[in-house]
């Protein structure tokens, strides 16, 4: 860390702090989210623009400070829980995850009141002690208003009481929502035998509202749309189907987005609440928030109507019974059919009614047992809850319960007070939070793995470079007539090394980039037997195989290679688990026809060993990247994960599950049949496959290719541009001996002014380089000389930019990839000089 007072700033970072900090500040300079990381005295290192704009406070303003001087805040639906207990919890534990309710103390938003959605991790040395905290902060002051307006709004159904009409309450409701969605207008309308009438209205004239009737009355396209339970309008005025009459009215008095969700008495439509925005790109609910409003309206306004009924008909109060002893069922129906689990307690913590839903979740009946029994909540923590439930507040807890079995989960509970016959009790929500926490550390992982990408991109690239320098350079070398046999052979050896090397970085690539599958139909038993003989060391070490393949199995659709890797790591996994456990075994593939869930063609492909297998705690970390059960330096954890992603790029599944017997293994690959239609990507040559050792025979080199001529009066002039020294004196030799005039050039300035300087049959420019880049380039050139478009060859050290890629396939240009020998280079250059007629 600095020596105190020495505070950076974002644009002039510490020289002397640890290379995390210094990474973190980087990306959080990028960030749309807030990032801020406190060191160890809880004052802050980092503090990027996003948590500028959040809280009103500079950069400044804030780096050395201690950061609960910098706000008020408190934890969202924790009590009086204190704000240092959260990062006391990340230290400890390593994760905290909440909403915080924060007031800045300083700077342009002092007292403004922002909800953020908090993560907090641990920051440590290698040597595992915490140097400090990172924060990760996303403003959802927005959506978390919205949660308690509509929650506001479901009070609406039980606070009829007879005093206020179905109008009120309707006016009330869309009030409410207009506020809350920051809507221009609202409004409410009823569908009865009579005609169309409006409940109520938000920012209508009276003009406006007999517009909006006439319209609701003669357009039935956007009626019928929402007529089925469940089913939305929402969008913008020009995408929506709707007659053009209605479409150029709302033109007409400026709105330019609309939101239309039906009304329902049982599966009649009733009526339609719409809301409308002037600003086509406003932020809009979504069709759950407006469908979860729909549900309160219509309880609140059919409360209403029961209740109005009751006072205008009297002689009617029969009938009226027994409807409200249908709504009674209605809502006896929804407790017992929803999926969230509900309890139904007195107000000693005794379940009275459980549903279906609770009981499952338990693995138990819970009537006559106590809440205590299954929630994990300290006794004091529990009485402040039941104190703030009594009061009335809305509130979420969450924590862990326990299962009839012991077993525990993470859950979120509800809880709200109700009168139900004249009793007091409490109404219990219980939701299980392991499937949200899953799908959570999924999305922090793929957001690590998207980071890692970047990383590797960058390394490739530089790797790659030099990569491409010692093939070539050597390859040259060892074509010397001067040079020893041993000395022949030791060139020969760099180049096969340096294949490998080129190899290894392309694995890593594929691994973050995802590189779409070359599907062609494949037969599987040759190409299971083939990785049988890849793995014939297996043999030696006492593992049997076996493998049985249906007899008339359809070909598949699969690239080869890829296949072949992901059933060279099945394999490979199975045979080191069984000789971990014991020196002998047996492995079985067995390939046979399926049928996937929505009836297409497909082949399941079963590998399956006798080893100890994988424990159930470790089942669900299995495609988890860098995860490993290996010991240390004997596993990366990518071979799952990467196997995993290649079978979901051909549609396919991965899973796994234990062998028959109880010991053992089996991963079960399945594989559709057909391969669906794609467009064609753009061709990459494939780099040089890692060279075999030289055994004593002496080295082969590739001839070069033959000169070439542009005309019977000048030789052809070869364009090179990349700013590796190394690559530019590898190419002048290769086209150089090929019969090329070579104009070479570091930089994409000197390269155009070469362009504009003299005819260029053939370009070898590098697409990543500092200043202008390829691309841009290509650009310029083209601009000057057109006849360029079919002459230029793209390289790149970063074989799978999907940005290069794109701009190559549009315009059906080659591309080199980086590492590349003698013969690759001639292949491509002779490609294009083939193509346009420039040979003699």
């Amino acid at each position: 860390m600095a020596e105190p007072g020495a505070v950076p700033t974002p644009n002039d970072p510490d020289p002397t702090e640890p290379a995390t900090v210094a990474l973190l500040r980087m990306l959080a300079a990028a960030a749309d989210d807030a990032v801020i990381v406190t060191d160890m005295d809880i004052r802050v290192r980092v503090w990027n623009a996003a948590a500028e704009r959040l809280y009103g406070i500079h950069a400044e303003d804030a780096l050395g400070r201690v950061i609960f001087d910098l706000t008020d805040a408190r934890v969202v639906g924790e009590g009086h829980v204190p704000i240092r207990l959260p990062r006391e919890i990340a230290l400890a534990t390593g994760a905290w995850h909440g909403r915080v309710i924060e007031r800045p103390r300083t700077g342009q938003a002092v007292g403004r009141e922002v909800v953020v959605e908090t993560t907090l991790s641990r920051l440590a040395a290698p040597d595992g002690i915490p140097r400090g905290v990172l924060n990760i902060k996303r403003d959802i002051t927005a959506s978390y208003r919205l949660e308690q307006e509509l929650a506001a709004l479901g009070t609406l159904a039980t606070a009829t009481g007879g005093a206020r009409s179905r109008a009120e309450i309707a006016q009330n409701a869309i009030d409410v929502l207009c506020q809350a969605t920051e809507a221009r207008s609202g409004v409410i309308i009823r569908f009865e035998s009579a005609g169309v009438s409006i409940d109520a209205g938000q920012g209508l004239d009276d003009s406006m509202c007999r517009q909006v009737v006439d319209l609701a009355a003669s357009d039935r396209t956007v009626r019928n749309a929402i007529r089925t339970p469940g089913a939305v309008v929402v969008g913008s005025v020009d995408e929506i189907r709707m007659n053009d009459e209605a479409r150029s009215w709302l033109d007409s008095v400026g709105l330019r987005a609309i939101a239309v969700v039906g009304l329902h008495r049982g599966d009649e439509l009733v009526g339609a609440l719409a809301m409308g925005w002037t600003d086509r790109d406003a932020p809009r609910p979504s069709s759950a928030v407006l469908l979860q409003a729909s549900a309160h309206v219509e309880r609140a306004i059919e409360n209403a109507r029961l209740v109005e009924e009751i006072t205008v008909r009297a002689d009617a109060e029969q009938a009226l019974v027994r409807r409200l002893e249908r709504s009674e069922a209605r809502y006896r129906t929804l407790f017992e059919a929803s999926p969230d689990a509900y309890l139904l307690c007195d107000l000693a913590g005794i379940i009275i009614e459980a549903n279906g839903a609770a009981n499952e979740l338990y693995g138990a009946s819970l009537v006559g047992g106590s809440v205590g029994e299954f929630l994990d909540v300290d006794p004091d923590e529990g009485a402040r809850r039941r104190s703030a439930v009594d009061r009335g507040e809305h509130r979420r807890f969450t924590g862990t319960a326990r299962r009839a079995d012991g077993s525990h989960f993470p859950r979120e509970t509800e809880a709200s007070r109700v009168r139900i016959d004249d009793h007091e009790r409490y109404l219990i929500v219980i939701r299980d939070l392991t499937e949200r926490q899953r799908l959570q550390t999924e999305l922090v992982q793929a957001q690590k793995m998207e980071t890692v990408g970047i990383l590797v991109s960058g390394v490739a690239h530089e790797l790659n470079n030099p990569i491409a320098s010692i093939i070539g350079l050597s390859t040259i070398i060892g074509r010397d007539p001067g040079l020893s046999r041993d000395l022949r052979e030791n060139a020969a050896l760099l180049v096969g090394e340096a294949q490998r090397a080129g190899h290894i970085v392309r694995t890593f690539l594929d691994f973050v980039r995802s590189r779409p599958p070359e599907r062609h139909p494949t037969p599987l038993k040759p190409l299971l037997e083939t990785v049988r003989e890849l793995q014939s060391y297996s043999k030696k070490s006492g593992v049997d195989w076996v493998i049985n393949v249906q007899a008339g199995l359809p070909r598949v659709a699969i690239d080869r290679s890829q296949i072949q890797q992901v059933m060279i790591n099945l394999t490979t996994n199975a045979i080191q688990a069984i000789l971990a456990d014991r020196p002998t075994g047996r492995l079985e593939i067995d390939a046979r026809r399926g049928r996937s869930d929505d009836g297409r063609r497909t082949v399941r492909i079963m590998v399956t060993d006798d080893g100890p297998g994988v424990a159930p705690l470790d089942r669900t970390k299995l495609f988890v990247p860098f995860f490993t059960t290996k010991a240390p330096g004997q596993g990366t954890g990518l071979g799952l994960p990467v196997t995993f992603d290649i079978v979901r790029r051909h549609n396919g599944t991965l899973t796994y599950e234990p062998a028959p017997g109880g010991r053992g293994a089996r991963f079960i690959v399945e594989l559709p049949v057909e391969a669906p239609p794609s467009a064609p990507a753009a061709r990459w040559p494939s780099p040089p496959a890692p060279a075999a050792r030289p055994r004593g025979r002496k080295a082969v080199t590739p001839r070069p290719s033959t000169p070439r001529r542009a005309s019977a009066t000048r030789r052809p002039r070869a364009l090179i541009l990349d700013d590796e020294e190394s690559i530019r004196i590898f190419l002048r030799k290769v086209l150089g001996a090929a019969g090329f005039e070579t104009v070479v050039a570091a930089d994409g300035e000197t390269a155009i002014s070469a362009v504009r300087s003299g005819p260029i049959d053939v370009a070898l420019v590098d697409h990543r380089m500092p200043g202008m880049t390829g691309i841009e380039a290509f650009e310029e050139a083209i601009a000057a000389r057109p006849e360029l478009a079919g002459r230029w060859l793209f390289m790149s050290g970063d074989v799978l930019n999907p940005d290069l890629q794109e701009f190559a396939e549009a315009r059906g240009l080659p591309l080199l990839a980086k590492p590349f020998d003698l013969a690759s280079v001639n292949r491509a250059v002779g490609e294009i000089v083939d193509r346009l007629g420039l040979a003699d």
